[in-house]
C-alpha cells in the first residue's frame, strides 16, 4: 500500500446517524475536543424525523470555528453501511475513522494516531481498544486479530483508522450485510494481506445501550446468525471453522435472547455488565 507523508495527513472522520438526538451531541463534542489541525468531519444523516438535523446545524459553526472541514448530508439511505459508504465516497482525507452517533472518541486521539502513522507509514489499518459504557459503568473491550487464525478476531470498528487507499483498492462496505459488514470488511482486508497494527490505547467509548435492543425478537437472532454464515462463506473460511463459529454464536445469541425476553431489559443489562467484565 502507498506510503504518505504522515506529518501532513488529513484525517476524515465519518458519523452515520438516524434519529440520534439523545446521543449525538456527545459524539460531536468528542470531535471538537481533538487538537489535530487537519480534520475533515462528515455527518451522513438518514433523513431523521427528530431533532438530529437541528443539532447538526447548531454544531456546524462550532466545527468551522474550530478549523474543521465540516460537511453533512440528510437524505434517505439503505442502512448504516450505505451511509458510511456515502461518507467514504465524498471524503478527501488520507486516513478515515468512523465513529457512530452514540459513541465518542477519546480526547486528542487523532493526534496520537497520526504519530503512529508517522512512525510506521506502511501500516494500512491501525486499531485499538475501547471502553464499553452502560449505565455509566465502563468495561474494557479488547481488540485483537489472530493472523494465524483469521476467523478469530474481535475488532471494534469505532477504533479503526483506515487509509483511504484501502477503500479505493478493496471496496467499501458490502450493503448486503445489515449487521456485520464491518466484520466482512476486516476479513477482506486480511485475505488481501493488508497490514494491521494494534495500538495498546483506549481509542473510543462504545455505548452498550443500543445493544440491549438487539435480541428483542427471535427473528433478529436468526438474521444475525444467517448473516454471519454468509460472511464466513464469502470469505472462504473452512467448513469446520464455520461450524464452530456458528455454533458458538447461536448458543451465545440464544442465551442473550432468553435473558432479554424472559427476565426483561434490566436483567439483560446486568447480564451484559457481567459478561463484558468477564471478558476483560
Amino acid at each position: 500500500m502507498e506510503k504518505r507523508n504522515s506529518a501532513k495527513m488529513k484525517f476524515t472522520i465519518i458519523t452515520a446517524c438516524y434519529n440520534s438526538e439523545k446521543t449525538i451531541e456527545r459524539t460531536f463534542e468528542s470531535i471538537l475536543n481533538q487538537t489535530y489541525e487537519n480534520i475533515e468531519y462528515i455527518v451522513i444523516d438518514g433523513n431523521s424525523n427528530d431533532n438530529t438535523v437541528d443539532i447538526i446545524k447548531k454544531f456546524s459553526k462550532k466545527f468551522t470555528d474550530k478549523g474543521i472541514d465540516f460537511k453533512w448530508v440528510s437524505e434517505s439511505d439503505n442502512g448504516i453501511y450505505d451511509a458510511m459508504n456515502k461518507g467514504i465516497n465524498i471524503s478527501s482525507g488520507d486516513i478515515i475513522g468512523i465513529i457512530n452517533s452514540d459513541d465518542w472518541y477519546r480526547d486528542n486521539i487523532i493526534s496520537l494516531i497520526n504519530k503512529y502513522y508517522k512512525k510506521e507509514p506502511d501500516i494500512d489499518i491501525f486499531y485499538g481498544d475501547l471502553l464499553k459504557v452502560i449505565d455509566n459503568e465502563t468495561m474494557l473491550g479488547f481488540g485483537y486479530i489472530n493472523l494465524k487464525n483469521i476467523q478469530s478476531l474481535r475488532l471494534n470498528h469505532p477504533t479503526m483508522f483506515v487509509k483511504k487507499q484501502v477503500y479505493k483498492e478493496l471496496g467499501t462496505y458490502d450493503t448486503n450485510f445489515k449487521i456485520g459488514a464491518d466484520r466482512d470488511f476486516v476479513f477482506r482486508a486480511l485475505n488481501n494481506n493488508l497490514k494491521f497494527k494494534k495500538i495498546d490505547e483506549i481509542i473510543s467509548y462504545f455505548s452498550l445501550e443500543g445493544v440491549s435492543n438487539e435480541y428483542d425478537s427471535f427473528k433478529q437472532l436468526l438474521n444475525r446468525i444467517i448473516e454471519e454464515l454468509y460472511i464466513l462463506k464469502k470469505n472462504n473460511i473452512n467448513k469446520i471453522k464455520i461450524y464452530k463459529i456458528i455454533l458458538r454464536k447461536s448458543i451465545s445469541g440464544f442465551i442473550n435472547y432468553l435473558i432479554s425476553n424472559i427476565f426483561g431489559k434490566k436483567a439483560y443489562k446486568k447480564f451484559l455488565k457481567f459478561k463484558f467484565k468477564i471478558k476483560k
